[in-house]
């Protein structure tokens, strides 16, 4: 399952590549040089962000994060209540 997913990510790099490289060739031809360099840069802020930023800043935590957070001394909460984590729901909890 870990092989599949490093080859998919390897994948969408080169395919964000492909996209971006195209654009910059249709916009090359259809604006001006500076333009299409422009679009784009923007084009690989915006697959960096969502592809790969994104689902790192959300993913779940792995299996050494999480003994890692049980072996971790519990702090005392104020009252009655403790702060729960929130990280979303998780096909392997």
């Amino acid at each position: 399952m870990r092989i599949g997913n490093q080859m998919a990510i390897a994948g969408t790099v080169f395919l964000a590549a492909a996209i971006v490289l195209a654009l910059y060739v249709v916009t090359d031809v259809l604006f001006s040089t500076s333009l299409a360099i422009l679009t784009a840069v923007g084009a690989v802020v915006v697959f960096a962000g969502l592809w790969y930023a994104l689902p790192m800043i959300w993913r779940s935590p792995s299996e050494e994060e999480q003994a890692a957070e049980s072996e971790a001394p519990q702090q005392e909460a104020s009252g009655d209540e403790q702060a729960q984590d929130s990280r979303g729901a998780s096909s392997r909890r």
